[in-house]
């Protein structure tokens, strides 16, 4: 029985089945949809739901609405798969399980789920296929649209969905504001009934009393159904009602059941004129619930837009202009939105933009005028689906060609590897602090991938470097904007004669409030920006409370707040007024909204105050100083303050201590005191504004930074195809593991590429080579170095190391066994096993030596020795200091170097800043590449290496990372003055100019007797190894791990490295 909320009869009938139907069923979602299949053949259909113990949503479709049940899998032309949990009213998060069913379903079948269990079902069968929307739906629109919820077995097409094709967004639309209704309903119900099960302890008095609750509740659900029938009622007259009376007809031929002659031969679904269906509310007059089903759909139908919408701007494309992507953080009136618009209004007259806004605004039509296209969520309130990002830019990159992008903001730090992917390069803008980011990877996947990087002042770029120290060699422009033009905004006509001054007692609500004579006459402080903590208004109001105590001038203070999503800055604003009203400072303290006046108000003003804890360069503050008033700012908080402090002169007078009110209150005070000394304010700020914030020139340089990325990339093309040529790189070695693809060799050198000119996690392109040790000691400065070396014909040098590769099987064994040692450092016992284990894949049998920092390690590992029948030398247990290296300084590698012509040095490796799967592969590539593994003896290739070569003194493995001597280098001089070397000693090993450095990253190594006698002779007292905890570099340790290989080559002995094919990290 299917119920019309009109007739009485009906809901009477209805509450037989409602309260059970109702709240435990989450397929009110899928009615409209399942109406608008059935009336297409209904006789022909056979429908299955995957979850045959939900009676509850069995008994709506099946028996409610009458649609036919299929009994056979085989004969299924459509699946709900639903997996409620009825025992307590909760939607299952695990994965279901559908496999068998979909095996079943015929070709062309229809499958409807939630967006999180389509997925699932996807990534398990390949032969599911989601159900695309390309309809336009205006003449300047388009739907970029995936389906996340309905997908077709073994085809990507059906008729029955193409026949209904451009209103399945509404049917869906109407189905969920169905189930919002419906689940609200029965939630509030289930839910009293629950709560009256939960305060009886008796059974039978508990089930007596819970009759009689339910025929109270069901006599008050009646009532609401009354209530919500009188306003079905209403809506009968309305445009909504109209449009859906197809599926009203719909419905009463179903319940009718009339044969399938009687309906219309599969009637295509049409909506003349469809309004924007508005955000859903429940009714004002219904209990307010939340549906289960809306907890599971809000972050894919909520946060992420189920489409995108592209909008033909007012620009046509030319195809002999070169086309720009610009990527908007948002499309709102605030200062980075405001900016893009005036460098894209630049760009617009020789470049096709097209725009891509993640979040929707009310800058969008301005931003129309200016562009060919303009690409953003359907929804205001939707945030930006990334899955849709590679398909939006490929079908563009399929019609035209794009040459360059810009990326706006550090909010749309995805982008640039994006566009990187696809072969566009980027130019950056930052303007954020990296303080405050709270994407961890943020900064540096943008200034990684992106082909220029733009930062608008000093204090935002050091910020940046203090908060990700690996990005301190980045390369970065240094490109202050200028004053920005506000769209919309009227230019003013300049006259000969002088502006009239602007008087404050025409704002109507500052002059019902204060005398107009008064208002005229004194003198004006300003702020200015959003209610957000983060700019400061409870700052600016504390020095406004100084400086009023302190000055005898009639004085103002305004803080203009700004005109954008001030509703979300109501508790800001409450505090505010309540610290102005407790300071008694009502009448002199004002936050207004004189958006209309801000010029006027800004050219008035005589002081202007930028209080913002953080704030990178806002365009108000270029606005007071292109205007000539003296501006007031906190050191350290923003941009504009590392501007200022550039002039020593406006430093002192300009510029207060981090947050000290107190200073700035004085300087305040000094100024408005003084009008000569304000006067000269006046004139440096502007004269420092006028040569240092251009927007011309801005603009003309963000534009030669795209030519020159255009310039780069059609370069790297040509490096790429040359490199690829040459055959000796390796994708393995130097692309990181699950960073990219190692098969497409074009992509991964790009990738290298990439990494090298932008200084960020540089790794070696091929086995044996280091390009930075090659670009130090050649100064090269003519691109990439490894780029550079294969121009130069691969000349030897400091940068090319003896590669020692695994042997199969080598008949020649080492001279004597009792001649090879190995050293094993183990703190950690349950990693000792990973490293003995490795002897089994070699033939030698070296002696070993272990040393440990808790005593009660030495019983488990003599067991774990002796049933391995190893040959142990001894187990010594050494205080918990130098960490590996201590026991060989405090005088076992004196003794190994006696004992032993080779010997190991090997510890149970745990990095406690890293994160245990990156230690574990950490361990295991040393491991791989010091000891060996299945089918790969690399024990033996050292140990022959070292007897094929008496000059070979260090064997390490040859870590892909290109580490610099980071903060270590005053360090590694202190301990080569302790061993006594000479100054041409110390220059041989640590090269004056030489930033560079390879050496055994992880401190585990083979080692010849002899070649660091030096080190292990050297007297080293307890008290000069660091104490625990140790930090992540700059130790002694650090610097001693970087001066092994330039130790041991200063005694005549060579170095070698090893590599394992495979083996990565």
């Amino acid at each position: 029985m299917a119920i019309n909320p009109c007739d009485r009869s009906k809901i009477d009938n209805a509450l037989h089945w409602w309260p059970k139907a109702l709240p435990d069923s989450p397929l009110w979602r899928w009615i409209p949809l399942l109406l608008a299949l059935q009336a297409q053949n209904p006789e022909g259909w056979r429908w299955k739901l995957s979850n045959q113990h939900d009676r509850q949503s069995r008994n709506l479709l099946f028996e409610v609405l009458g649609v036919a049940e299929s009994t056979n899998t085989v004969d299924c032309d459509l699946l709900i798969v639903n997996s409620w949990k009825q025992d307590n009213g909760e939607i299952d998060a695990s994965t279901p399980n559908q496999a068998s069913e979909i095996v079943h379903l015929k070709k062309g079948s229809i499958i409807l789920s939630l967006p999180k269990y389509l997925s699932a079902l996807k990534a398990t069968n390949q032969e599911l296929f989601e159900v695309h929307l390309s309809t336009p739906t205006a003449t300047n629109q388009e739907l970029f649209s995936l389906r996340q919820d309905i997908a077709i077995y073994q085809q990507d097409k059906t008729e029955w969905l193409d026949n209904i094709l451009e209103n399945l967004p509404t049917l869906i639309e109407r189905g969920i504001y169905f189930q919002r209704l419906a689940d609200n309903n029965g939630m509030n119900l289930r839910n009293c009934i629950q709560h009256i099960s939960e305060h009886y302890g008796n059974q039978a008095r508990q089930q007596n009393q819970l009759l009689k609750q339910q025929q109270q509740l069901l006599q008050k659900q009646q009532q609401l159904l009354l209530s919500y029938s009188t306003r079905v009622s209403e809506m009968k007259g309305s445009r909504s009602w109209q449009l859906s009376k197809p599926l009203r007809q719909l419905a009463d031929q179903l319940r009718k059941q009339k044969p399938a002659g009687d309906l219309p031969t599969v009637p295509p679904l049409y909506i003349e004129d469809l309004p924007t269906i508005p955000p859903l509310y429940i009714a004002d007059n219904l209990p307010e619930a939340r549906s289960p089903v809306d907890a599971v759909m809000e972050t894919s139908e909520q946060s992420k837009p189920a489409a995108l919408l592209k909008q033909q701007g007012q620009r046509r494309h030319r195809e002999d202009q070169k086309t720009v992507v610009v990527v908007l953080h948002e499309a709102s009136f605030t200062g980075a939105p405001i900016l893009a618009w005036n460098v894209i209004n630049d760009l617009k007259d020789d470049h096709n933009i097209i725009i891509i806004s993640l979040r929707r605004g009310s800058l969008e039509q301005e931003l129309l005028s200016i562009c060919t296209w303009l690409i953003s969520p359907t929804e205001h309130h939707q945030g930006f689906d990334y899955d849709l990002a590679s398909p939006i830019l490929r079908e563009l990159i399929a019609n035209t060609t794009v040459h360059w992008a810009l990326t706006n903001s550090i909010e749309t730090w995805r982008w640039p590897k994006i566009m990187h992917q696809l072969g566009i390069p980027t130019v950056m803008l930052i303007h954020e602090y990296a303080t405050y980011s709270t994407e961890q990877n943020a900064f540096r996947d943008a200034c990684l991938w992106s082909t220029r990087v733009v930062f608008s002042s000093p204090a935002t770029h050091a910020d940046m470097t203090r908060v990700h120290p690996e990005l301190a060699n980045t390369p970065v422009e240094l490109i202050p904007q200028g004053r920005c033009k506000i769209p919309g905004q009227k230019e003013e006509k300049q006259t000969a004669s002088a502006p009239k001054p602007f008087q404050l007692s025409s704002i109507p609500e500052l002059n019902q409030r204060l005398d107009g004579e008064w208002l005229d006459q004194c003198l004006l402080v300003i702020g200015s920006g959003t209610l957000a903590p983060r700019k400061g208004v409870d700052i600016f109001i504390s020095v406004c409370n100084r400086l009023l105590q302190q000055s005898s001038q009639p004085v103002l203070c305004l803080w203009l707040a700004g005109p954008d999503r001030t509703s979300d800055y109501k508790p800001t604003r409450m505090w505010s007024d309540d610290q102005i009203r407790r300071s008694g400072i009502e009448d002199r303290v004002l936050i207004i909204h004189a958006h209309d006046n801000y010029d006027n108000l800004i050219q008035r003003a005589d002081l202007f105050m930028l209080t913002s804890r953080l704030d990178p360069l806002p365009n108000v503050s270029l606005d007071s100083l292109h205007s000539g008033v003296p501006t007031l700012t906190f050191s350290q908080a923003s941009g504009t303050a590392s501007w200022l402090e550039r002039d020593p002169w406006l430093r002192e007078r300009c510029v207060a201590p981090y947050l000290d009110t107190e200073t700035m209150a004085a300087q305040a005070h000094q100024l408005l005191e003084n009008s000569e000394e304000r006067q000269e304010v006046s004139d440096r700020v502007k004269t420092l504004a006028k040569e240092t914030f251009s927007m011309h020139s801005y603009k003309r340089k963000i534009r030669s930074l795209g030519e020159l990325c255009i310039t780069s990339a059609q370069h790297q093309r040509a490096v790429i195809e040359e490199i690829i040529q040459a055959k000796v790189f390796d994708p393995d070695l130097a692309i990181a593991p699950g960073s990219a693809p190692t098969t497409n060799l074009p992509f991964a050198v790009a990738n290298y590429l990439q990494s090298w000119e932008r200084q960020i996690q540089m790794r070696k392109p091929c086995a044996g080579f280091h390009p930075g040790l090659f670009a130090d000691h050649t100064q090269n400065t003519n691109g990439d170095p490894f780029y550079a070396w294969l121009q130069s014909n691969r000349p030897p040098g400091p940068w090319q190391q003896t590669v020692l590769s695994p042997m199969s099987n080598s008949n020649k064994q080492p001279k004597s066994d009792e001649q090879i040692g190995i050293h094993i450092h183990v703190h950690h016992l349950d990693l000792l096993e990973e490293i003995i284990e490795r002897f089994a894949h070699n033939q030698s049998t070296p002696r070993l030596w272990i040393t440990i920092t808790d005593p009660s390690l030495q019983s488990p590992i003599e067991e774990m020795i002796s049933n391995r029948s190893l040959s142990l030398v001894d187990i010594r247990c050494y205080p918990n200091r130098g960490r590996n290296f201590g026991p060989l300084l405090q005088g076992l590698g004196h003794e190994l170097d006696q004992q032993c012509t080779i010997y190991a040095h090997l510890h149970t490796k745990r990095s406690q800043h890293l994160d245990a799967a990156t230690t574990a592969r950490w361990r295991e590539f040393l491991l791989d590449h010091l000891l060996g593994r299945d089918g790969c003896p690399m024990m033996d290739t050292i140990l022959e290496a070292f007897n094929r070569d008496p000059n070979l003194g260090l064997v390490y493995a040859d870590d892909p990372h290109c580490i610099d001597w980071t903060s270590n280098q005053a360090s590694a001089r202190l301990l080569m003055n302790q061993l006594n070397l000479s100054k041409e000693e110390q220059d041989s090993v640590m090269p004056p100019g030489i930033s560079t450095v390879d050496f055994p990253i992880g401190s585990m190594f083979w080692i010849r007797s002899g070649s660091l006698s030096k080190v292990w002779s050297n007297p080293w007292p307890i008290d000069a190894m660091p104490q625990e905890p140790l930090p992540s570099d700059g130790t002694v340790l650090h610097a001693l791990e970087r001066l092994l290989p330039g130790l041991c080559r200063n005694t005549g002995f060579q170095t070698a490295v090893t590599h394992v094919h495979g083996s990565r990290r």
